[in-house]
């Protein structure tokens, strides 16, 4: 690993500053060359070559639904939102959720020292912790989370995107439609439904795997399954330990099992889900432990949603889900014979730990949708939300209570060990309503209003307007002003999080509050679409970690603002060649310096007959590291390339390459907490080949 430069010492954050690097001049002024030769040569393409399989012009015309719960396109959909199909991201180098999203403006991506499989997004520069609080993920509709941390990220770290039929990321608040956590963005997610086919992986890194989808029926029911099963040996690294601050020697192994059941028949439709997920070695909540560091992550989720017709010219839909969620982990909290002089007996065993933290949550909501007339329709509904911590307790080998107190000296319990509370095992309820209208105003003029009520029995209630209008100036563009409110009520995890040895929750906090305007011009051509956003964010009581007389706990801060740029670039250069660029430049506050100021995407795309080849990678900027309280250091900024190679052979079978990390970058993002002035490594260059069988 590169070593880190530019330390800073000091009791404040260091201050955001504009940075233009070298490496961006390279890179633009390369992809210029590729771009000019591409140009140059595309003209001499043979004529029996196919076009792609979606021409741009169908693209815009891909239903978002997410954004206002009705079918509208990129062009007069009253968000900033990209879209990404099932054959675009089965051509790009990637498998996972978290991947994707580095080529939507804005977002931006850590890997962080919860576990191996922590990683951790952001939208537009605003993340408070170690996990995504402030995204909200839809998966058919229904809200995925960890009922107790509030993020999508713990309880589905790696979401394959074999199983995503359309994948719709919306920049921007959303609680005007979805309430608490739509703060600054909702991804929202369509599973592929009568599909039949099977895949299989392997690859560096001792890695295989199979993912299947079928379908068929059971009397008069539609049925579709899809499973997946990942196992992997994981890189090789050398971190410092976190304990005796030498070098040690370890790996990340990681395991999936992920099924899927969906039933539908007319107006009902069932889902059933399952994922587990299992690490070993590397980082566990921050610290190393070798042999002993591990978790496991088991997601139950079950879905019912039934159609019906009430009133005239309306759609309703009464849906209700329920998920568990449980995590296990084994941890070091102290190193070998740290304890020795101050336990009771004297013991140089390591401090152990094993912790579960287990919730469950409910969500009923009855949504309406009302066709006034051609010109105007209106959506409303309410919302039942219930959060719980079933089981939040840790068992260790020393008192932990005396430990975090520092009453010395700290009992030793042996291999029985003693259970300690980590939370309060409470819960949280909520019910919303909202409404919202929609109207052309004349034959080019779209206007959205709406807003949605959110009361909470331990926490003053909320009410999150939005307003936008759409404009088509002519047949080439058009023009977006919008306006938004959100807001994020603090998680069980943040009000009552006990017996932590680096962070305490706090029952006093109330909810965080984001107000943003976004100003978008689209441009279309027949080959060329042009979207350039600019953004402005105000925040009000953001949840934030602080130091207090006691340690570090959650508080709510001071106003803070945020600004920015959004463009994204998608070319047709030939009836073989596609281009599609993004590029991102906010000015953040001080609070934000994890948090990379500029970022950039390219995605480069070749498709003839049976071949297929793309070329993409992000871009993001240097970031700063916590060291100390009171020093950080820098970590450079990078570029990550991945490449696929696909031929689709007769009767059905796909073959693909696909190599991650094609110039074997070495690459950190920030750590959330202290001691890690290297940040946290990312994998090096991963190559796999699979066979896909579509029938």
């Amino acid at each position: 690993m590169r070593d880190p430069v530019q330390v800073q010492e000091g009791g404040i954050m260091p201050t955001k500053k504009s940075r233009y690097r070298s490496s961006i001049n390279y890179v633009a002024a390369t992809s210029a060359w590729i771009f000019t030769c591409i140009l140059a040569n595309s003209s001499r393409a043979s004529e029996d070559l196919t076009y792609l399989d979606l021409s741009l012009e169908q693209l815009l015309e891909v239903p978002v639904t997410g954004s206002t719960l009705t079918e509208e396109s990129l062009k007069t959909v009253p968000a900033s939102v990209s879209v990404f199909t099932h054959d675009q991201i089965s051509r790009l180098g990637v498998d996972y959720l978290y991947e994707l999203l580095s080529l939507v403006p804005g977002f931006q991506f850590d890997r962080n020292s919860s576990s191996g499989v922590a990683y951790t997004y952001s939208a537009r520069g605003r993340r408070s912790s170690q996990q995504s609080l402030e995204v909200l993920l839809l998966i058919d509709g229904h809200v995925v989370n960890d009922p107790r941390a509030g993020s999508p990220d713990i309880t589905v770290p790696l979401y394959p995107l074999a199983q995503v039929e359309r994948l719709e990321v919306i920049r921007g608040p959303g609680s005007a439609i979805y309430g608490s956590s739509a703060f600054n963005g909702v991804i929202n997610i369509v599973t592929r439904k009568q599909q039949k086919s099977i895949a299989l992986a392997y690859g560096s890194q001792q890695r295989r795997q199979l993912e299947s989808l079928w379908s068929g029926t059971l009397n008069s029911w539609a049925v579709d399954g899809f499973i997946q099963a990942y196992k992997d040996h994981g890189d090789d690294f050398v971190l410092q330990d976190s304990f005796n601050l030498k070098p040690i020697a370890t790996s990340d192994p990681r395991q999936q099992f992920a099924a899927n059941l969906a039933l539908a028949r007319e107006k009902t439709r069932v889902a059933l889900s399952y994922s587990r997920t299992k690490t070993a070695d590397f980082y566990q909540s921050d610290n190393t432990g070798n042999n002993y560091n591990a978790n496991d992550r088991t997601l139950w989720h079950l879905a019912l949603d039934q159609d019906f017709e009430w009133l005239a010219n309306t759609r309703s839909t009464l849906a209700l889900s329920y998920q568990q969620f449980i995590y296990d982990f084994n941890l070091f909290l102290a190193g070998p014979g740290q304890l020795a002089a101050v336990s009771n007996p004297s013991s140089a065993e390591p401090f152990k730990g094993d912790a579960r933290l287990a919730g469950e949550s409910w969500h009923i909501t009855f949504s309406n949708d009302w066709a006034i007339n051609a010109d105007a329709s209106a959506q409303w509904g309410v919302q039942l939300a219930r959060n719980e911590e079933t089981d939040a307790s840790a068992v260790g080998n020393f008192d932990l209570e005396q430990l975090i107190q520092r009453r010395f000296p700290i009992t030793y319990y042996g291999d029985q060990g003693k259970t300690f509370p980590l939370g309060n095992e409470s819960s949280q309820d909520n019910i919303g309503i909202y409404a919202q209208y929609l109207r052309n105003l004349r034959a080019t003029t779209r206007l959205t209003l709406g807003g949605r009520y959110d009361e909470y029995p331990d926490i003053t209630g909320r009410f999150s307007p939005r307003l936008g209008l759409v404009e088509q100036l002519n047949d080439t563009y058009s023009l977006k002003l919008l306006y938004g409110e959100a807001f994020r009520a603090p998680t069980l995890t943040e009000t009552g999080l006990m017996n932590n040895p680096v962070l305490l929750g706090n029952p006093d906090l109330t909810h965080e509050i984001v107000k943003t305007w976004d100003l978008i011009l689209m441009g279309n051509w027949q080959a060329t679409s042009l979207s350039i956003g600019l953004f402005q964010n105000r925040y009000e009581k953001p949840i934030e970690t602080v130091f207090t007389t006691t340690g570090r706990t959650y508080g709510n801060g001071d106003r803070e603002q945020s600004q920015g740029i959004e463009l994204e670039w998608l070319q047709e250069i030939s009836s073989h060649w596609s281009l599609r660029t993004t590029y991102t430049r906010m000015d953040l506050p001080d609070s934000a310096a994890r948090e990379a100021e500029q970022l950039a995407s390219v995605e480069l795309n070749y498709a003839a007959e049976r071949w297929n080849w793309n070329l993409m990678g992000f871009y993001q900027d240097q970031r700063n590291n916590p060291i100390t309280d009171s020093t950080w250091n820098t970590l450079d900024d990078f570029w990550v390339l991945n490449s696929r190679w696909r031929y689709e052979m007769k009767r059905g079978y796909n073959l693909t390459l696909t190599v991650k990390n094609l110039t074997n970058s070495d690459y950190s993002t920030p750590s959330q907490s202290l001691g890690k002035p290297q940040g946290i490594p990312n994998r090096g260059r991963e190559l796999n080949a699979g066979i896909e069988w579509r029938f």
